[in-house]
């Protein structure tokens, strides 16, 4: 949990495997309900179109002696769709943020869309390796297992990096800045969101 000092957030991470009977053009487009992450565009606080809950609003424990509030709560994804295609089977993998479900106070303070597009970047970072280990799937329910896989290893990270990227580190530390920038160009091959795998169940 990040407090005040940073910034709270909540992971979701969802895989939605359903017929995608849509163009290619169009699982690569925002929506009023989602932003798909792209190399080039950043986080803004219009991003953020949800409410806090009742929860979100409480008073926060940071210690013994301190209480704070919550400056917003980002819920990301793992879009994964399936499309088949004359025997074959089309993944369309996005690491996506919901609008309508993430909040943020905005108090022109760019520290909190710092340390969220680090969590969107990381989004992205787990979207590429599941491309790429869905290479190596024989079947639907292998690649559910390398999901699952993926969805609990993004969210150890995900707390990992909450731990250690505060208020204090200017939202993210020049460290983890450096790690995610490099893992995400190591796995640049990956960064088309198809993956065709020759079997339809």
């Amino acid at each position: 949990m990040i407090t005040l000092k940073s910034i709270t957030k909540t992971v979701l991470l969802i895989v939605c495997f359903s017929i995608y009977e849509s163009t290619h053009a169009q699982t690569t487009q925002n929506s009023d309900d989602i932003i798909f992450w792209t190399e080039t565009y950043r986080l803004q606080f219009a991003d953020f179109k949800g409410a806090p809950a009742q929860q979100d609003t409480a008073m926060q424990k940071v210690n013994a002696a301190k209480l704070t509030h919550k400056l917003g709560s980002i819920k990301e994804s793992v879009d994964v769709r399936v499309d088949k295609q004359n025997g074959k089977t089309v993944f369309i993998v996005n690491g996506g943020m919901k609008r309508n479900e993430s909040w943020i106070k905005n108090n022109g303070d760019t520290i909190t869309l710092r340390h969220e597009q680090g969590h969107f970047d990381i989004c992205e970072i787990y979207a590429r390796m599941l491309r790429r280990d869905l290479l190596k799937a024989k079947s639907l329910a292998e690649a559910r297992e390398m999901f699952e896989k993926a969805s609990n290893d993004e969210a150890s990270e995900q707390d990992k990096y909450d731990a250690e990227n505060t208020f204090q580190t200017g939202g993210i530390t020049v460290e983890w800045q450096a790690n995610i920038s490099t893992r995400l160009h190591e796995l640049d091959e990956y960064d088309n969101n198809m993956v065709t795998l020759p079997f339809n169940s």
